[in-house]
């Protein structure tokens, strides 16, 4: 009865640590960190909006393999996510903990002369 019991309690803890995709996302130019930019995943049509600082934490159950990233005034961003095979475990992750959008008035760079 106790072992059933370890082994409920183990599958519950398992089972309750979702996934998720997480990290900042700054302006290019300033490199100030982005609040309410909207990251995405298709696959599950979820969003999160970043916080003060940036930061984002999106929860998923099926993995993508990019994010997008919306903002008011700039440049839509589609970042990849990757997979990580070790042994028997595959894990997705996000590629950037540190993520940069860049401003549709940014004259750092001109992105737009390759946009028809």
């Amino acid at each position: 009865m106790k072992n059933l019991i370890l082994i409920l309690l183990i599958s519950i803890f398992f089972s309750s640590c979702g996934k998720s995709y997480y990290g900042y996302v700054y302006d290019f130019d300033s490199e100030i960190p982005l609040d309410g930019v909207i990251v995405f995943n298709e696959v599950e049509k979820t969003q999160v909006l970043t916080d003060n600082k940036g930061y984002f934490m999106l929860n998923y159950n099926k993995p993508t393999s990019e994010l997008i990233f919306k903002k008011k005034g700039y440049i839509i961003a589609r970042i990849k996510t990757i997979s990580i095979q070790s042994g028997e475990f595959m894990e997705e992750k996000f590629k950037g903990e540190k993520n940069y959008l860049i401003n549709t008035k940014s004259k750092t760079v001109d992105f737009r002369a390759d946009i028809k």
